[in-house]
C-alpha cells in the first residue's frame, strides 16, 4: 500500500463511521423537519460513499473494473454531488427567508424528495464529462481541453458561486429580524425578548460557521479545477491536489456534525442509546425530549401567569 493510499485509510475511516453513526440518528430523528431530515439522510449518505471509495486501495477497483485509477472517479461523483446537497440546504435557507410561510406553503416532502433524485442524477452525469480518460483518471489536459469538461467545471464553480451570493442574503435576514426584537406590549415582556434576541444572535452565529468553513473549505478546490488544466507542472499539480483533497475530506467530517449532530433531537438519540440499558435515566432523557418539543407547559403558564 502507497503511503497516498495509507494516509487516505487514515483520514477516511473516521469519516466513514461518524457519517454511519449520523444516518442511524436521522432515521431515528422522527421530530425533525422534514426537509432538513431528507436533505441530511442524502448528504451523509454521499459523504459516506465518498468516505468508503477513498478507504479502498486502488487495486480493488482494478479487480473490480481493470482500471486502478477509477477509484477518484466515484469518489468525485460522490463528493460532487454531497456539493450539490448543501447547496440545497443553503437553498433552502434562503427560500425560508426570502418567502417565509409562502415557500414553506409550496414545500412538501415529495418535492424535496425529487430534488434530492435530481442532485443524485445531475452529480454523477456532470461528473462523468469532466474526465476525459477514465482509464488515468486525468482531467483534460490543455490540449485536448473538451468543451464537455469546461461546460461541467463551469457547472460547478457557479453551484458553489451561487452559495456565496445567497449567505450575505441570509445574514442581512437574519441580523433584520434579531434588530426588530422589542418588548412592544404586556403579551412580549423584556424578558421574553431578550431571550428571542439571545435566539437570532445563535442562530446568526451557526449560519456564519457552518456556511463559512462549507465555503473556506470548497473554496480552494473550486478553483483549482478551473486552474489545473493550465498547470503543466506534476509535482504542483500533485502537492495542489493533495492539499485541496485534504480540504475536501475536512468538509466530508464536519457534514454530519454541522448537519446532523448540533440538532436537539439527534442528541436526544444518542442520550438514549446510551441510556438504552439504564431505565430511570432512559425515561428522563425521554421526559426531557417531550418538554422540549411541548408546545404548552402547564408549570410555566402557572408560574407566570398572563397580566390582564
Amino acid at each position: 500500500m502507497e503511503n497516498t493510499d495509507l494516509f487516505q485509510l487514515f483520514v477516511s475511516i473516521p469519516g466513514f463511521f461518524i457519517n454511519i453513526l449520523a444516518l442511524f440518528l436521522l432515521i431515528r430523528s422522527r421530530k425533525l423537519p422534514y426537509q432538513i431530515r431528507i436533505l441530511s439522510l442524502n448528504l451523509c449518505t454521499a459523504d459516506s460513499l465518498s468516505c468508503l471509495f477513498l478507504s479502498l486501495e486502488r487495486s480493488v477497483f482494478e479487480l473490480i473494473t481493470g482500471i486502478s485509477f477509477v477509484k477518484y472517479f466515484f469518489v468525485l461523483i460522490s463528493s460532487q454531488t454531497s456539493l450539490i446537497i448543501v447547496t440545497c440546504f443553503n437553498l433552502d435557507r434562503y427560500l425560508a427567508f426570502k418567502f417565509a410561510m409562502k415557500y414553506y406553503t409550496f414545500l412538501s416532502s415529495t418535492k424535496v424528495k425529487l430534488t434530492c433524485a435530481l442532485a443524485w442524477t445531475i452529480g454523477p452525469l456532470i461528473t462523468c464529462l469532466q474526465f476525459c480518460s477514465v482509464s488515468s483518471a486525468k482531467f483534460c489536459e490543455t490540449i485536448n481541453y473538451k468543451v464537455s469538461t469546461r461546460i461541467s467545471e463551469y457547472f460547478f464553480f457557479l453551484i458553489f458561486i451561487s452559495n456565496f451570493l445567497m449567505f450575505p442574503y441570509i445574514m442581512y435576514k437574519i441580523k433584520t429580524c434579531i434588530s426588530r426584537v422589542e418588548p412592544t406590549s404586556q403579551m412580549q415582556p423584556r424578558e421574553k425578548s431578550s431571550r428571542n434576541q439571545t435566539t437570532g444572535q445563535r442562530t446568526f452565529k451557526k449560519v456564519v460557521v457552518i456556511t463559512g468553513t462549507f465555503l473556506g473549505l470548497y473554496a480552494p478546490g473550486m478553483a483549482w479545477t478551473l486552474i489545473k488544466p493550465y498547470v503543466a507542472n506534476p509535482q504542483v499539480i500533485n502537492n495542489i491536489n493533495i492539499g485541496t483533497g485534504i480540504f475536501f475530506t475536512i468538509a466530508i467530517i464536519l457534514d454530519p456534525i454541522f448537519y446532523v449532530l448540533r440538532f436537539s433531537e439527534c442528541r436526544f438519540q444518542i442520550l438514549l442509546l446510551r441510556y438504552k440499558c439504564n431505565t430511570k435515566k432512559y425515561e428522563e432523557v425521554l421526559k426531557k425530549r417531550n418538554r422540549h418539543y411541548a408546545t404548552y407547559e402547564m408549570e410555566t403558564s402557572l408560574s407566570h401567569p398572563v397580566q390582564e
